[in-house]
């Protein structure tokens, strides 16, 4: 059944890719290494016993099989989606289109509060010494706040790109500093990030018009490659820190002398690092053995938990009891800092018939905005808000639907809240002035 999960999932992504939806093509590929991959090493463990172990995750035989039939039938209604919708449009014509041209007090202003944000951020919040050896700086209390703050620094460079506006070294200095710090404490927010830029690149720089050639195929592919051997490489890095403490030689060397603790290790890698198919076949398994403690709250521990990772550190002390009866809403129980991933919280949550709701909203967001979002042209703010909203997809695959709300409605919140700043460095253009 895995083989079969993985032609639908291919031919789910080559229909995508066909039809010039690029974030459900990604998703697709993001589902096939995550989901699918991890499953035939966990049906290779299953052969050979009853039970395994990954990601703190106790798998059944019994449950492994459940689990399947329940990314099957995900599968076949994502192919479905695919198959019957309608892909790309070219927008309609417009007499006038929006230009970003910020004022050098713009970027001035811009890059001062990027740096006090950034300086906050590693001296106050986190500490020096525990931004340079630790391996999880961004779970200090209080430092993911100011990690989704430093945001700010991609927007010129975003709406630049959106609206077809000439780049600045501005822009670039902006970008920079925010990703390179935002790398420090997150590998997984550069990759949504770098997800959101390399859409709204293909859409509003004129490649979503041009033949699939081999080397846009080579450019996508190296982009992954890059963003791949960045999350795996650093990651193996800054594991490396719970060992041995050194220079970065020094973190190399350990990885090499020690494969069998490294992520570079794809074996490691599924078993202790990827939440993927390990959460839904555990929870299956749990639910079979321990049907007393699931409970279904159909969606309503997900918001709830989504609004309360939005609260500041002093508020959530406030409201602590009050999170942790939210918190154990969600009977399937792993140790803190273990990733639910979106397929476990579709089935923890809505029980079968999350079957049905995880496909549908991984669809909603992955392929029906981005097409209105590229297709129409919405107002800079809204065009900001979904786009960000958009870069936050993986999530759903990867992370917590809880997780994916609290980004998503965190960053439209920011942008809200600086738009002002904006707003002033928005001009209008006759259309055949398209650069």
């Amino acid at each position: 059944m895995v083989w079969l999960i993985l032609t639908l999932n291919v031919a789910t992504a080559l229909v995508a890719a066909k039809k010039r939806v690029l974030s459900y093509a990604i998703l697709m590929l993001e589902t096939i290494f995550l989901v699918t991959g991890q499953a035939f090493q966990m049906q290779a463990d299953l052969k050979a016993s009853s039970f395994t172990a990954y990601a703190f995750s106790r798998i059944t035989e019994a449950g492994f099989r459940q689990s399947l039939w329940y990314v099957l039938v995900v599968s076949i209604l994502s192919l479905g989606f695919a198959v019957f919708s309608d892909g790309y449009q070219s927008p309609p014509p417009l007499r006038e289109e929006y230009r970003f041209a910020p004022s050098y007090l713009f970027y001035f202003l811009l890059l001062g509060l990027e740096c006090a944000i950034a300086f906050v951020l590693i001296v106050a919040v986190v500490g020096v010494s525990a931004f340079l050896t630790t391996s999880r700086p961004g779970a200090v209390p209080g430092a993911t706040l100011f990690i989704v703050l430093m945001s700010i620094g991609l927007f010129p460079l975003f709406l630049k790109v959106a609206y077809k506006s000439p780049v600045q070294v501005a822009d670039w200095a902006c970008f920079v500093i925010a990703l390179g710090v935002t790398a420090g404490f997150s590998r997984l927010h550069v990759i949504l990030y770098s997800f959101a830029l390399l859409v709204v690149v293909y859409y509003r720089r004129g490649w979503v018009n041009r033949p699939i050639t081999f080397r846009m195929v080579f450019a996508f592919t190296i982009s992954g490659v890059l963003l791949t051997a960045f999350f795996f490489g650093f990651g193996a890095l800054r594991d490396a820190q719970n060992y041995t403490h050194g220079s970065i030689k020094d973190l190399i060397q350990y990885n090499m002398n020690h494969p069998e603790k490294s992520l570079l290790s794809l074996d490691l890698t599924y078993r202790l690092g990827v939440e993927g198919m390990s959460g839904l076949a555990g929870a299956v398994s749990e639910a079979r053995e321990k049907p007393s403690v699931v409970h279904r709250d159909y969606g309503v521990q997900i918001a709830l938990d989504g609004i309360a990772q939005l609260l500041p550190s002093f508020l959530k002390q406030l409201v602590g009891e009050q999170i942790d009866t939210i918190e154990d809403w969600y009977w399937y129980k792993k140790p803190a800092g273990n990733v639910s991933p979106g397929l476990e919280t579709s089935f923890v949550s809505f029980g079968w018939f999350g079957m049905l709701v995880y496909p549908i909203l991984v669809f909603l967001f992955g392929w029906t905005i981005p097409m209105k979002l590229f297709t129409f042209n919405p107002t800079p703010p809204l065009m900001l808000c979904f786009l960000m909203t958009v870069g936050c997809v993986p999530l759903l695959v990867r992370g917590k639907v809880s997780t994916w709300f609290a980004f998503s409605l965190a960053y439209c919140v920011i942008i809200l809240l600086i738009w002002p700043l904006f707003a002033t460095c928005f001009c209008r253009v006759p259309a055949q002035e398209n650069a």
